[in-house]
């Protein structure tokens, strides 16, 4: 799957990349609950403002990294989702690779960073 040449992502632009895998599977499951709340709540506008919030800050984050690949030669394309996780493969500088992320791995991390952009966590 590699391709050999090219220079290595660094370690922050690895973590780039996994920001940009895992960032639109929040939104997904932000708008998934935007959904549940709105049918499950008499008053879900107050709950509705803080997701639409958070998913503000994403998009934003989002727009920073697709900025930030530009700046550094990065293209991540091929990304797919399923049972088993996410992936997506990416091409820096001349060098081609996946980049995996198992299931269990990502539910957790998608947890975390949902209850950070709700205002929940600092970490």
């Amino acid at each position: 799957m590699e391709k050999p040449g090219g220079i290595l992502p660094t370690p922050e632009e690895l973590q780039l990349i996994k920001e940009f895998l895992i960032l639109p599977i929040i939104l997904s499951v932000f708008v998934r609950d935007q959904k549940i709340i709105s049918a499950a709540v008499k008053t879900p506008e107050p709950y509705n403002q803080n997701i639409q919030q958070a998913m503000d800050r994403i998009v934003k984050d989002l727009a920073g990294i697709k900025s930030e690949f530009r700046r550094r030669g990065i293209r991540v394309f091929d990304e797919k989702c399923d049972q088993n996780g996410a992936r997506c493969k990416y091409l820096c500088r001349g060098y081609q690779s996946e980049f995996p992320l198992l299931h269990s791995f990502l539910r957790a991390e998608v947890a975390q960073r949902m209850s950070r952009y709700l205002g929940g966590q600092n970490g």
